[in-house]
C-alpha cells in the first residue's frame, strides 16, 4: 500500500506517506521487521527519486523521506543497496542544491533539510562497499566540500547544532579519500575551519 501510495502526483499525499513511513521506521521491530520489507519494494528508489534536486523538488516531501532514509541508513541493515541505487550521488546533488539555496535565500527552514541529508551521508560514507576506490557508486564529486563549507559558514550564527553534524561529513569525505584531502587544500579551506574552534567543545574535538 505504501509503495503504491508514494507514486501518487498530490504532495499532501506524499507529504503525509513521508511522515507515517518515518514514524513507523522508527518503532522497535522495525530492524527486524519493518526495514527489511521496505528494502524489498520498490519504496527506497521512490524514495530516492522524491531526493532527487530539480524543479519537481518540493521541501516538505524531501525532508520527510530524507529522514526516512536517515532511519533506514542507521538500521544498517542493508546499506549497501542504498548506494547500489545511488544514494550517495543523490544525496551529494541534494547537498549541492541546497547550498544554492542557501546563497539565495535567508529560509531558516533549510536546516529541517540539511540536517537528516548530512546524517544520511555521514553513515553511508561508513559503508565497507564505499572504501573500493573508483566504483560505480562512489561520492566523488569535489565540489561537496565547497557545498559543504558553504552550509558551515551559513548554519554558524542561525544553526550552529548543525556545525557537528557537517565536520562529521567533513571526516567521513576525507577519510578514505586523498582527492577529498586535496581539494580541501586546493580550496583553501583549513583555516576559515579552524576558525569555526570557539564555537562550541563539540566543534573544537571535530
Amino acid at each position: 500500500a505504501l509503495a503504491a501510495c508514494i507514486q501518487s502526483p498530490h504532495l499532501t499525499v506524499l507529504e503525509a506517506l513521508g511522515y507515517a513511513l518515518s514514524q513507523l521506521l522508527q518503532a522497535k521491530e522495525a530492524p527486524e521487521m519493518i526495514i527489511p520489507s521496505v528494502l524489498g519494494s520498490t519504496l527506497p528508489q521512490h524514495i530516492l527519486q522524491l531526493l532527487q534536486p530539480g524543479p519537481k523538488l518540493n521541501p516538505g516531501v524531501a525532508v520527510e523521506f530524507a529522514w526516512c532514509l536517515h532511519y533506514i541508513i542507521c538500521s544498517q541493515v542493508n546499506n549497501a543497496l542504498l548506494i547500489s541505487h545511488g544514494g550517495l550521488s543523490t544525496l551529494g546533488l541534494l547537498l549541492l542544491d541546497v547550498a544554492g539555496a542557501v546563497q539565495r535565500t535567508e529560509d531558516a527552514g533549510l536546516e529541517l533539510l540539511v540536517c537528516p541529508v548530512l546524517r544520511c551521508l555521514s553513515n553511508l560514507l561508513t559503508e565497507a562497499a564505499v572504501e573500493v576506490v573508483g566504483g560505480p557508486d562512489q561520492l566523488e564529486d569535489e565540489r561537496v566540500v565547497a557545498a559543504l563549507y558553504i552550509l558551515l559558514q551559513f548554519f554558524v550564527q542561525k544553526q550552529p547544532s548543525l556545525l557537528p553534524e557537517g565536520l562529521w561529513l567533513l571526516n567521513n569525505l576525507t577519510a578514505n579519500s586523498p582527492s577529498f584531502c586535496t581539494s580541501l587544500l586546493s580550496m583553501d579551506l583549513i583555516k576559515p575551519l579552524l576558525q569555526l574552534l570557539p564555537v562550541s567543545n563539540v566543534v573544537s574535538v571535530l
